[in-house]
């Protein structure tokens, strides 16, 4: 595939040296034999007297947790709606997703692992809701959502990636133990990771369409058909937002596609992080982390 600029151009998401958000903290956890680090934010009004949801937000290759705040603002959204928000940090900044590509992948990192323990720590040191955790991602951090929600159901509410699609390799194998409640966001103009499925960008493996993946999750959560579809066209900005969801699937897990027309490899209403000319435009139309969060609010996993 024709390469279209630098990779680390392509899947970094250093939009600058950044600094973390007032609130964020850095942390980090044992998990086997490595050290693995992250930050993360509790809104003002977190106390140990009570339960709360958690967001794990995933970055993109060549990013970091404090990038991926950045990124998204969703820490602004965690003060305001009062969740806690974890950033982990992937490994040579990179995720061991199912394309099996990149440094993570090339020294067998367990994400899964990482992220299952991370879980773990937040429900026992900071008052996490085990009822109420989700998981989000951008890019190499989506495709990594998509792992985490056929491989870690038992601990995840729902799941939201952003700019990734379901990797081919996996489609067949993903074997949820329960359904998992999804909400994708996908540009149709992404120079990267192609609407129409295909190869990702420099040959980082093949990915479904981003309709096949909606498709693929509403068997996989035992939906009935699509049932509600909206266009919304709220800013002057080149693109508009396609919705496509279904409502009616096992256990409330709805799958829900936004489907992103001129957007490109960028999170809806997040940072510019590289000239449209080189990833695409970023859609004003809609909020990935509000509509996130409106999503996650509404979904419990239930106790086995």
């Amino acid at each position: 595939m024709r390469r279209l600029v630098p990779v680390v151009a392509l899947f970094g998401f250093l939009v600058g040296c950044k600094h973390a958000e007032d609130g964020t903290v850095k942390g980090a956890i044992d998990v086997g034999s490595r050290e693995r680090t992250f930050v993360y934010h509790e809104p003002p009004s977190w106390s140990a007297d009570q339960k709360w949801p958690l967001v794990v937000a995933l970055h993109g290759r060549m990013g970091d947790g404090i990038s991926q705040e950045h990124l998204t603002h969703m820490s602004r959204v965690a003060d305001r709606e009062g969740f806690i928000v974890v950033y982990p940090d992937g490994f040579r900044r990179s995720w061991h997703d199912d394309r099996n590509h990149g440094p993570a992948a090339d020294h067998d990192i367990d994400d899964v692992a990482f992220i299952s323990a991370l879980i773990d720590r937040f429900v026992a040191e900071h008052s996490a809701d085990p009822e109420r955790v989700y998981v989000t991602g951008t890019s190499n951090g989506a495709f990594m959502t998509f792992k985490l929600a056929c491989e870690l159901s038992d601990k995840i509410a729902a799941v939201g990636p952003v700019i990734g699609l379901m990797p081919e390799n996996a489609a067949a194998t993903c074997k949820p133990s329960r359904p998992v409640p999804m909400m994708m966001f996908v540009g149709t103009e992404d120079p990267l990771v192609p609407y129409g499925g295909g190869d990702v960008a420099d040959d980082h493996g093949r990915a479904l369409s981003a309709q096949d993946t909606r498709a693929r999750w509403a068997t996989l959560n035992g939906c009935d058909d699509v049932d509600f579809v909206q266009t919304i066209d709220a800013v002057d900005d080149d693109t508009r937002v396609s919705e496509a969801r279904h409502s009616h699937c096992k256990e409330e897990a709805e799958v829900v596609l936004f489907s992103v027309e001129g957007g490109g490899h960028t999170w809806p209403n997040g940072v510019q992080y590289l000239p449209a000319a080189l990833i695409g435009k970023t859609t004003r139309d809609v909020d990935a982390s509000e509509e996130l969060w409106s999503f996650f609010r509404t979904k419990r996993r239930a106790r086995p």
